[in-house]
């Protein structure tokens, strides 16, 4: 399947059961970057009777574009929105008043902030998603935790275009973090570890998903 965003062509897989339909749809939202992308849960959920779809935000695994936190709340929103389309729908046996999205880690936070701006999606999954404010806020308040943000990003940057550690650690879903001014209830996210080894995936774990 193929999904215009803003001008660029998201790519993406969409997994159909078997049966006449019309087929419950669940849009599934990869983290980041996308190196785990679903395909295992589409399957599951073909079998057990829903229409699955996995795309690819603008910048990441090949999609034109460049990549931003806020691009991928807009792919998101486009893409629920296109699968419900009344021509797109009936040509692949789908129904649009039973759409649901299901995400993890970026994906679970897109899910949803996608969900909180539409209240025709019916229902929503979030697996252990990113907290985007907690960690803006925290880089605020901590110029070391701001250069450990950078860093953790690592070799994860790879399959995106268009972006940098710097940007992502500034700019949290279109918002730009502005150091000094944090608040100071705010929770911070526990210190990125260093980027070899096991340290490196435990940070990935907590503060980036997979």
């Amino acid at each position: 399947m193929t999904f215009d965003s803003d001008g660029e062509i998201l790519l993406g897989v969409l997994h159909l059961p078997a049966g006449p339909g019309p087929h419950p749809i669940v849009v599934l939202l990869h983290g980041f970057p996308g190196h785990g992308r679903n395909f295992d849960l589409a399957q599951h959920l073909r079998r057990a009777g829903y229409a699955s779809l996995v795309f690819h935000y603008r910048g990441s695994r090949g999609v034109g574009g460049s990549w931003s936190w806020a691009h991928v709340l807009e792919d998101a929103a486009r893409v629920a929105a296109a699968v419900r389309e009344p021509e797109f729908a009936a040509a692949h046996r789908l129904d649009p008043g039973r759409l649901a999205l299901a995400g993890h880690s970026l994906g679970g936070f897109t899910a949803l902030m996608t969900a909180a701006a539409d209240p025709s999606i019916a229902a929503v999954a979030s697996v252990s998603a990113f907290d985007f404010g907690r960690v803006a806020v925290a880089c605020r308040e901590d110029e070391t935790l701001r250069a450990a943000y950078v860093e953790g990003f690592g070799e994860d940057l790879l399959p995106l275009k268009g972006t940098s550690g710097e940007a992502l650690r500034d700019d949290r879903g279109g918002r730009r973090v502005e150091p000094g001014r944090a608040r100071s209830e705010a929770r911070g996210p526990a210190r990125p570890a260093r980027r070899h080894g096991r340290a490196r995936h435990r940070f990935h774990d907590r503060h980036l998903g997979r």
